[in-house]
């Protein structure tokens, strides 16, 4: 490990959050994804963000295996679930206004 990379670890290690989640971080913005990053990290801090009503347990799980594809991965479904209701939101600007 050079000097380089041991100095972004360090600044991880001093920002206000746990040091996987700066790490995460830091790898996001080396590796040009901020964006899906910054909402798993984000969503590490919170209990599961995605609501399952009582009783609908095996309906929820389907949407949730629906945006999560084939990769069977809870953060890729939360960054898609995000993606989705981002140009969902894009679509009814352009309809209403």
């Amino acid at each position: 490990m050079d000097l380089d990379s041991i100095r972004l670890f360090v600044f991880a290690a001093q920002l206000p959050m746990d040091p996987q989640s700066g790490r995460m971080i830091l790898m996001g913005a080396i590796f040009s994804c901020c964006d899906p990053i910054l909402s798993v990290a984000a969503s590490l801090s919170f209990r599961d963000p995605f609501y399952v009503p009582l009783g609908e347990e095996k309906i929820a799980d389907e949407i949730r295996k629906e945006f999560s594809g084939p990769y069977k991965s809870d953060h890729i479904a939360l960054v898609r679930y995000i993606d989705f209701t981002f140009l969902w939101r894009q679509v009814l600007k352009n309809v209403f206004l």
